[in-house]
């Protein structure tokens, strides 16, 4: 065969592809930056690739790599330095991933922060 007589390949959903092809890892992943974490009520949004790159100069290392290590099941070893592995450091076994830990616990404690303030405010108003 022919190169040219290959079939195309896709590049862009079409009304042709099926529901689980366009639920696949292929469309959709968070760390090739074509996935956004969104609060419209609330007005912010980011990808991984933005709190990647206010980490990078922390951790001094290469931010296409901590952007994929930022989702999935990718744990931080900070003992000795960093490293970023597929288990979590040894006799932490209940340390979150990476995401969790970096990017969801701060933003739910800024949350609860901010929740707290607002019912401490309401009480002292009454």
């Amino acid at each position: 065969k022919q190169a040219d007589e290959e079939a195309p390949k896709r590049t862009s959903p079409t009304d042709d592809d099926d529901e689980e092809d366009l639920l696949s890892d292929d469309w959709f992943a968070p760390e090739k930056g074509n996935v956004a974490f969104a609060s419209s009520r609330d007005g912010w949004a980011f990808r991984l690739c933005d709190f990647a790159d206010m980490f990078v100069a922390k951790f001094k290392c290469n931010k296409d790599k901590l952007t994929r290590a930022l989702w999935g099941e990718h744990y931080l070893h900070t003992k000795g330095g960093i490293a970023i592995k597929k288990k979590p450091p040894p006799g932490k076994e209940s340390q979150p991933p990476m995401f969790v830990q970096s990017v969801m616990e701060p933003l739910w404690k800024v949350y609860t922060d901010v929740l707290d303030a607002g019912d401490n405010a309401t009480s002292l108003a009454n």
